[in-house]
């Protein structure tokens, strides 16, 4: 039996948007993963670190190191996020001692065009000598909760991605993470995955195919 004309251009039209969805899908998603546990330490106490390894492939990706020496002349404190394979980034900049992590706003994108620094420390903040240094410390105060861009390689190529935090004398509290699933695109500080865009789309056709099919029926 022939389809009516305006099935057809029904159906025709709900496939094609369920396949540019399906590419679009394909194309880019963003995945929310676990941040570390947060890090905290004592006036004096011995340095902390944590490991963190982001999309849970068994490598470990980057570092966290809490220094709080309290030294009172020389590093009082000191917050580090450290790559650890070759290749793996922090957003940031080369500071008068060490190299430093930005601490970027909301909606920054983090990408091929982005600076990353690859030294074995980059430095969230510090206090030294009572002195600030760092984009945890300087572009916004000590407590104040912002992003820090990343990239790193994983078995399909490099990957970029974000992780929310604050830190303070001691402490590095994480919020929240996400990266890139398709190597090579960018991402925007605090990105989220979308809502089951698929899901929505094949509803939607379910229910105006039935209508459709009601009215050839009548």
């Amino acid at each position: 039996m022939k389809q009516p004309k305006s099935l057809k251009k029904t159906s025709s039209g709900l496939l094609g948007a369920l396949a540019i969805a399906s590419g679009s899908s394909a194309y880019a998603a963003v995945v929310s993963v676990a941040p570390p546990p947060d890090l905290s330490n004592t006036p004096g106490g011995a340095t902390t670190t944590e490991n963190w390894d982001v999309n849970l492939d068994g490598i470990v990706d980057f570092g966290f190191q809490n220094r709080y020496p309290n030294s009172g002349t020389h590093v009082n404190w000191q917050l580090n996020f450290y790559p650890v394979p070759a290749g793996n980034g922090v957003v940031g900049y080369v500071g008068p001692f060490i190299n430093y992590a930005d601490a970027l706003s909301f909606g920054t994108s983090i990408g091929p065009a982005s600076t990353f620094q690859t030294s074995a420390q980059v430095c969230l903040g510090s206090n030294y000598g009572g002195t600030l240094y760092g984009g945890f410390a300087v572009e916004v105060p000590p407590g104040t909760n912002a992003y820090a861009g990343f990239q790193f390689t994983a078995a399909d190529g490099i990957h970029y991605g974000w992780v929310f935090l604050n830190i303070n004398a001691g402490i590095i509290d994480f919020t929240g993470a996400a990266y890139e699933s398709t190597p090579g695109v960018a991402i925007t500080a605090g990105a989220v995955p979308e809502p089951g865009t698929m899901a929505m789309l094949a509803l939607g056709a379910v229910g105006v195919l039935g209508v459709v099919a009601k009215r050839r029926r009548s």
